[in-house]
């Protein structure tokens, strides 16, 4: 089943990310991120669920979030790209270096 706006909010509450981590994570505006948790697009019409890519990417990131607590390791949050094996690294620390979680 598609991911709707619920299911993210608790996707991001189950990492303990806030707003900001989450829309960072994933390569979007804060903004963009307050709307599809709002459930409307923005110009105000409603949206029942989140894009299918933006769904994809939560799951890796909370795969690789998972992975790392099991490994004890400390992961800083990825941009949207960095799911799909190509960088880890922070927009708002600026630091990118390859991906060591698999």
């Amino acid at each position: 089943m598609p991911m709707t706006p619920a299911k993210l909010i608790q996707w991001r509450e189950n990492l303990g990310w806030s707003q900001t981590d989450a829309a960072d994570a994933l390569g979007i505006s804060f903004r963009a991120y307050q709307y599809l948790e709002a459930a409307v697009t923005s110009r105000g019409r409603p949206i029942k669920f989140i894009p299918k890519l933006t769904e994809l990417a939560c799951a890796e990131l909370a795969r690789r979030e998972e992975i790392a607590n099991r490994a004890g390791q400390f992961v800083v949050r990825p941009a949207v790209h960095s799911c799909f094996g190509i960088f880890v690294g922070s927009k708002r620390d600026g630091r990118v270096r390859p991906s060591s979680v698999p």
